[in-house]
């Protein structure tokens, strides 16, 4: 591509449309021919010959058309694009934005409760020192008390003895013989036998 010096020289100070304008009009080429051919509306062919850039589509598609009526009108597009953008920079780009703004300059800290927030944060670091760096032996369990241990004492003793006593009270369950049970040929003779031991 040829650089931004080259092409500006070789446009003679012309923008791009004004260069396409003077070759539609050598050819005898009205707008409305020029925008039935490349099937740009003949507004925008009319603001690209003006460089009237409040009626020119977006920049993508400006460019677009520029290079398609330049083809039409024999020009090579690349340089005709570049054109277009060096004599068009920062039109159609965002609006920047202002580097000023509404400052409310009243201060939102006080000192007082500036130094109300540094004593409690003091406060507090303080605290967590105390309890950070305090004793470090491990903590001992002290020992039972004798009288407590003298109960525990005789608890356990009275909850053996209250074991004892319930396993001889109970006795053991009688399980008929388990032939007699399932002996189907002579269920009589296992009632017989249970009517003589009454």
């Amino acid at each position: 591509m040829d650089s931004e010096e080259d092409i500006l020289e070789a446009s003679k100070g012309q923008t791009a449309g004004q260069m396409l304008k003077t070759e539609r009009e050598s050819r005898g080429l009205s707008i409305d021919d020029v925008a039935g051919a490349t099937k740009i509306q003949a507004k925008h062919i009319k603001a690209i010959e003006e460089n009237n850039q409040d009626n020119m589509p977006s920049r993508v598609y400006a460019i677009g058309f520029v290079r398609t009526y330049s083809n039409y009108m024999g020009f090579e597009p690349d340089p005709m694009i570049q054109l277009f953008k060096i004599k068009t920079v920062g039109r159609h780009d965002a609006k920047e934005v202002g580097m000023t703004a509404d400052v409310d300059t009243q201060i939102l800290v006080t000192w007082p409760t500036l130094g109300v927030i540094s004593a409690l944060c003091l406060i507090t670091m303080v605290m967590i020192w105390h309890t950070m760096s305090g004793d470090r032996r491990p903590f001992k369990i002290p020992p039972v008390p004798a009288e407590l241990k003298a109960k525990l004492e005789i608890n356990e003793k009275a909850l053996e003895e209250f074991r004892a006593s319930t396993e001889e009270q109970m006795s053991p369950i009688i399980v008929p013989d388990a032939n007699i049970l399932l002996d189907t040929e002579e269920p009589s003779s296992y009632v017989e036998q249970e009517e003589t031991a009454q």
